[in-house]
Formats: C-alpha cells, sequence, structure tokens
C-alpha cells in the first residue's frame, strides 16, 4: 500500500463543512474526492482488518502447528477450529482493502485526475489513524467548525431532536478533537479552520492546494451556498439546497457550555 496516496478529508463531527471542501478540490481538473458512501466502505473493511489482526495474532503458532499435524496424518483431536497458515489468512483481509483503495485511485486516473480523497464527516480518528498507518503516502485535512454552529445546522436537518442527541453530538465533537490533538500523528495532517476558509479564502486555498497538490482550485464554489440536496428543500429560494441554520434555546444553550475546547489552529 506504500505507493497509493489519497487525501482524506474529515471533521469532528457532521456539518462542519467537510462537503465544502470535498466540492472545492473536485473543482480542481486533477482532483477528485469520493464522498462518504466510499469512506463507510473503506472503513467496513478496515475494521474488518483491525479486528482480523487483533482476534489472530495471539493464535498463530498454536492453529499453524495444528494444521501441520492435520496435514501429516494426525486428525483424532478435536479440531473444529482448523485454520489455514495464518499469516497468509491475515492478509486476505489487507488485500480486500488495498483492492478498494486501488480501484478508486484506478477510476481517479482514467478520468484524469492524479490527485484524489476521500471526505466523511465524523470520520472516528482511530480509523482514520489506522488507515494512515497502513498508507504512509496519504495525507489529511481536518476541518474545525465552531461548535455550536455544527449544532445549529445539525438541529436544521433534523439531525438533533432534543437535548440528550445534543449532547451526545457535543460530546462526540469534543472526544474526537482531543483524540486528534493528543494522539493523532501530525506529520500529515493540515488542521483547517472553517471559520478561517469562509473568512479569509483566498490564504486557505492556497494552503490547501500547497498541501493536497491539487492545481487551480475555483474558490467562486464559495459562493454556492449548499449544505444539502435540493431535491430536499420545497421553495428554497436560492435554488442551490441550503438550509439556513436555526436559533438554540437557552437549553441547548447551556449543553454547549459544557464543552468549550481551545482548539489552536494556525
Amino acid at each position: 500500500m506504500n505507493q497509493l496516496s489519497p487525501i482524506f478529508i474529515a471533521s469532528p463531527v457532521r456539518r462542519s463543512g467537510t462537503t465544502l471542501l470535498q466540492r472545492l478540490l473536485c473543482s480542481s481538473s486533477d482532483t477528485v474526492i469520493y464522498g462518504e458512501p466510499a469512506a463507510n466502505d473503506l472503513n467496513l473493511l478496515t475494521n474488518i482488518s483491525m479486528t482480523k489482526h487483533m482476534m489472530y495474532d495471539n493464535y498463530i503458532n498454536n492453529w499453524d502447528n495444528n494444521f501441520e499435524k492435520v496435514l501429516s496424518g494426525e486428525v483424532n483431536d478435536w479440531i473444529a477450529d482448523l485454520m489455514p497458515p495464518i499469516q497468509g489468512y491475515q492478509q486476505i483481509f489487507d488485500e480486500a482493502l488495498l483492492s478498494h483503495l486501488r480501484y478508486l485511485e484506478s477510476e481517479a486516473h482514467k478520468k484524469d485526475r492524479s490527485i484524489w480523497g476521500i471526505k466523511m464527516a465524523e470520520w472516528p480518528p482511530a480509523l482514520l489513524r489506522a488507515l494512515q498507518s497502513k498508507l504512509p503516502a496519504s495525507r489529511l485535512i481536518y476541518l474545525v467548525r465552531q461548535l455550536e454552529d455544527c449544532v445549529r445546522s445539525a438541529k436544521r436537518a433534523g439531525m438533533l431532536n432534543n437535548l440528550q442527541e445534543i449532547n451526545q453530538f457535543c460530546h462526540i465533537w469534543q472526544q474526537h478533537i482531543h483524540f486528534m490533538q493528543s494522539q493523532y500523528p501530525n506529520q500529515r495532517v493540515l488542521w483547517m479552520s472553517f471559520e478561517a476558509l469562509v473568512q479569509n479564502p483566498e490564504r486557505c486555498l492556497q494552503q490547501i492546494a500547497q498541501f493536497s497538490g491539487a492545481g487551480s482550485i475555483q474558490s467562486e464554489v464559495m459562493q454556492h451556498r449548499i449544505n444539502t440536496f435540493k431535491s430536499d428543500l420545497q421553495g428554497d429560494p436560492s435554488g442551490q439546497g441550503y438550509m439556513k441554520p436555526v436559533e438554540l434555546t437557552e437549553e441547548e444553550k447551556e449543553v454547549l457550555a459544557k464543552y468549550k475546547l481551545d482548539v489552536q489552529i494556525a
């Protein structure tokens, strides 16, 4: 997997602006960023690979010995868990993950998109770390938006319907940022502030282009405010698919007040 070099786009929670970043990068003639169905499949394969390695690592010698015994004729034992050589068996799951990534890369290259990647809001940081450990040439753009704005947008989209759901959403935001700050290797991560991207797009797009290698990102994409499918909105005056975030109640603001983090993004 050493030669694969995808760009991952992630954020602590949903409604953080990852689709805007995806759209910006896809506006470059040499770049394509796949969406969340591909990311979910990638996570499934990564989870399976990680789980199988953890499950079988402690039994390699026993199972390999049992396999050799059976082949030599020793079959009068309880062999219900007979397995082929474990190291090769584990590689099957790594190959499934590799095949998925290679397909994504090949389809991008067929369309002359030499730079490619995958985006997912609320991508579990542990899975990202596991992926990047297998892909040393990969890069990650981590987009962080102010928590209150994420909650307001998620509430408008019908993702948060009560205080318990808001509290869980905020907890995930805090937990993911803490993991990224304290445990994630930063060498291949570009931290990006959503607010900075909106307020100073020229500087931020230059950083993104330099980090990703994407050329000629179209800054006019920023003028189109889109945060849902057009078909989700009836009578949308903009015609673009934009849901204006709602205001929060005092109770909801009290929940948010418990989750203040000092997120330092240059």
